[in-house]
């Protein structure tokens, strides 16, 4: 079984990550933080569930779910507009399906696609944030 070598590489990542939680669940017991620590790593799994639903980014999103656990506001204020900006990544080639098809014809450069990119880019973040300050707030 370890002549595969994801599973030697899961070994090793089990075995740090072995060593260094139990570290961790020391240092939040003694500063007597432990129940935080609980908490927000329940939040964060909640996190990754939701990137895993709506089909963006899992890490992302549960890195957002526990800063908002962290700061006491409601996760969804953070995680709805992050979903969906990332998904109007204009300024990149391989950021959606189209800006493949339109820089693949070459007609359009990259440093063209990039600079209309991160200007619409810019746009749609404001818009979204704007509504979704609207909407949630």
């Amino acid at each position: 079984m370890l002549a595969l070598d994801f599973m030697r590489q899961a070994l090793v990542a089990a075995v740090l990550v072995g060593i260094a939680a139990p570290m961790i669940g020391v240092f939040l017991v003694q500063r007597q933080m432990s129940l935080i620590g609980d908490g927000i790593g329940h939040v964060a799994l909640a996190g990754v569930a939701a990137g895993f639903l709506t089909g963006t980014m899992p890490l992302v999103t549960a890195l957002i779910a526990a800063v908002a656990a962290g700061a006491a506001i409601k996760p969804e204020l953070l995680m709805i507009p992050a979903a969906i900006c990332a998904s109007c990544a204009f300024m990149l080639p391989v950021a959606t399906a189209p800006n493949a098809i339109v820089f693949g014809s070459g007609e359009v450069s990259m440093p063209e696609m990039v600079r209309q990119g991160a200007v619409l880019s810019f746009l749609v973040a404001l818009l979204v944030a704007t509504v979704c300050w609207w909407l949630l707030a």
